[in-house]
């Protein structure tokens, strides 16, 4: 008896085991990017990342760039700015960093881009004196550490802190990033770095944002088929490149009855555009594959793309987005 107890013991805990690995796993945040996201200004409400490189290598986005011919990385133009500057997007960008914090006024609005990648500082720097003739650029210095700035523009600052680094942004964001990365300043957390933890893809490209600020508009404009938005707190948005597009964008609202409404929402336009659409069948099939889950206050929207259902949408979009926009 005890004996058949620990086998039936042991089969169920397998069971169970099987179960969990099988489930989806979030990715883990990589430790480099944890070291960069800490550098970043706290006081913010979006955070975002894209990696340049990765989608520059990406087969899959290679394969519709070399069908394009307007490519822009194939223009005379774009190649003469390579050899004048040295930098080449396609190989020398590594990624890019964002963190803004948005005001209701443009006066509000400020933040600090980091751009990793391998630069020539003193070639870009002269490229920009040159192209910027009606301009006037001036050059400050903080560490050691030139921070430059066009006088019509004063709230955006940028700065080559070595030949891996250029920072472009609020000057005092800029100073606090050189005083965190030297260690003259503690690393804070940012408010929204607890939701990068949240995000189902994360080397490729996330944005994520507190909400507050579209709500408040939203509440101002009454707009009566956005009327479920107005009780919206985070939005996040991330996005994976493999053998497929996959995107996965989650929105939390302040009650579960919020969630539920634009949940509900989001089915009825699915439906709306698989009815004015019935007589194309492939781009039914693709309305179809679109998961949109809530749980909670949590909306969840879920979409995998093929090569192949990529060029059907290019192919459909003359005919398709005027019926979409009509099911609106």
């Amino acid at each position: 008896m005890l004996k058949r107890t620990i086998l039936s013991f042991i089969f169920i805990s397998g069971i169970i085991f099987l179960f969990l690995g099988c489930q989806q796993v979030k990715q883990q945040i990589p430790q480099t990017m944890e070291a960069q996201l800490a550098l970043l200004p706290e006081n913010t409400n979006a955070l975002g990342y894209m990696n340049v490189k990765k989608i520059h290598e990406s087969d899959f986005v290679n394969s519709f760039l070399d069908s394009s011919n307007t490519f822009p990385f194939n223009d005379k133009e774009y190649q003469a700015f390579v050899e004048v500057t040295g930098l080449d997007v396609q190989k020398d960008i590594n990624d890019v960093y964002f963190a803004a914090k948005l005001g209701e006024h443009r006066q509000e609005k400020d933040g600090l881009v980091v751009i990793n990648g391998n630069f020539d500082p003193d070639k870009l720097i002269d490229y920009i004196k040159k192209e910027s003739k009606s301009r006037t650029l001036t050059k400050d210095s903080y560490d050691d550490i030139d921070i430059y700035n066009f006088v019509e523009y004063d709230t955006i600052n940028f700065s080559f802190v070595n030949n891996a680094t250029l920072l472009i942004g609020n000057k005092d964001n800029i100073t606090v990033w050189i005083d965190k990365s030297s260690g003259k300043s503690e690393k804070s957390q940012n408010l929204l770095l607890s939701e990068v933890d949240n995000l189902k893809y994360k080397d490729t490209a996330w944005f994520i944002m507190d909400a507050s600020l579209i709500t408040a508009e939203l509440k101002k404009k009454d707009i009566k088929k956005l009327k479920s938005l107005e009780n919206l707190k985070n939005i996040s948005l991330s996005v994976d490149l493999g053998e497929k597009f996959k995107f996965f964008g989650e929105s939390e609202f302040k009650s579960n009855e919020q969630a539920e409404l634009f949940y509900d929402a989001i089915k009825g336009f699915i439906a709306a555009g698989k009815l004015t659409t019935s007589d194309d069948r492939e781009f039914v099939d693709l309305l179809n594959s679109i998961e949109v889950n809530y749980e909670k206050e949590q909306v969840t929207i879920n979409i995998e793309l093929s090569k192949d259902d990529i060029e059907k949408l290019l192919q459909m979009k003359d005919s398709i987005t005027p019926k979409l926009i009509a099911a609106l």
